[in-house]
């Protein structure tokens, strides 16, 4: 009875730091699903005040108060050790989920039995703009960002599919998908490690699927499009040291020569569009600081091709083809455009803002 239970309930982990108004109007939306079981934990992640205010009104809902600030991976994997259920959700604490959400969630992933990740349509709360319909990924890069991103939701992206990757915004998990994978590496603190957690779930085998039946709202912050230097200073860094542990050699020395490229490209346009220097410069320094972290990176990959069931052209082919004339192309359009946000939806980054 006590295992019936256990592979019914659903489990929600939401990550906090600083959100107590997000993430009262987070737990109104969560505390009226139509699912049951379901078990709430709220990780907060040694937030100044802490949310007590917001807990009193939830006491069905469990705190679980992190002794420092474990960024988002490492309170994604504290929440699970505190949770019971099979199936597992994350979410950031500015999301609102109607009432059906976690059912269609639910059933979505309980049709799909080779899937270890179900994504859904996250719409923006401010613009009822899409935010994301899953990611797109691209090679030989492993830039991720948002398929979708700030489109009008009118029936599109209306499929449910296998995707190559999700974002961190709010997804579900199987438990035993993610103990045997590890679950997040804690070390990427922000940014990019929920590419990290799909590509290695994909490479020991398992599915990602993205399901637009399921609606989530997600307030983020659009104002500043999504970018900052400081942001692409963690992104450069984590997505070099996730590819350095995902990729068997023939691909790794292509992704090395590519970047090698492709920030001498930036280099050189920052010579010449002096307003994104800042930018430009985040880059080099996230480069730079996956260095002193290589010898990590070499243990994960030990332990993560040890998991290995597909190969990388498996992987590849639900990926987006890159070249550095696109690149090229790319960061053109943004210099012109004068604009931060198309750094984030044409690509230059993560797919979701935490």
């Amino acid at each position: 009875m006590i295992d019936e239970r256990r592979e019914r309930i659903i489990s929600v982990v939401v990550v906090n730091y600083n959100g107590t108004d997000h993430l009262r109007k987070c737990l109104s939306g969560l505390v009226n699903q139509t699912y049951e079981p379901l078990e709430i934990v709220v990780v907060d992640n040694y937030s100044d005040p802490p949310p007590y205010s917001v807990m009193k009104d939830y006491p069905q809902i469990r705190l679980v108060r992190a002794k420092k600030n474990y960024g988002y991976g490492g309170a994604c994997n504290l929440g699970m050790k505190k949770t019971s259920g099979e199936l597992v959700v994350f979410l950031n604490n500015d999301t609102f989920a109607p009432p059906e959400w976690l059912e269609t969630m639910a059933a979505t992933m309980r049709e799909h039995s080779d899937a270890a990740i179900v994504g859904c349509k996250v719409i923006q709360m401010g613009n009822k703009l899409i935010d994301s319909a899953g990611a797109i990924i691209e090679y030989p890069s492993g830039v991720s960002y948002a398929r979708g991103y700030l489109e009008q939701d009118v029936g599109n992206y209306n499929e449910t599919t296998e995707i190559a990757a999700i974002g961190g915004a709010a997804f579900m998990v199987r438990r035993d998908v993610y103990k045997l994978i590890r679950g997040f590496d804690s070390s990427f603190f922000l940014y990019y490690d929920e590419i990290h957690l799909c590509w290695t779930a994909r490479l020991a085998g398992y599915k990602v699927i993205y399901t637009p039946n399921a609606i989530i709202m997600h307030f983020g912050s659009y104002g500043l499009g999504k970018r900052s230097p400081e942001k692409i200073r963690y992104e450069e860094r984590n997505r070099t040291l996730a590819m350095i542990a995902l990729l068997k050699p023939r691909n790794l020395l292509t992704f090395l020569a590519f970047e090698f490229a492709d920030t001498m490209l930036v280099l050189l346009g920052i010579m010449v569009y002096r307003k994104y220097a800042d930018f430009g410069l985040a880059k080099l320094k996230g480069i730079l600081q996956s260095v002193p972290r290589l010898s990590h990176a070499y243990r994960e990959r030990k332990r993560i091709q040890h998991l290995r069931k597909v190969t990388d052209d498996e992987i590849f082919h639900l990926h987006k083809r890159q070249t550095l004339f696109s690149s090229a192309m790319r960061y053109l359009k943004t210099a012109s455009s004068q604009s931060g946000a198309l750094f984030a939806r044409d690509g230059y980054g993560s797919i979701d803002d935490r």
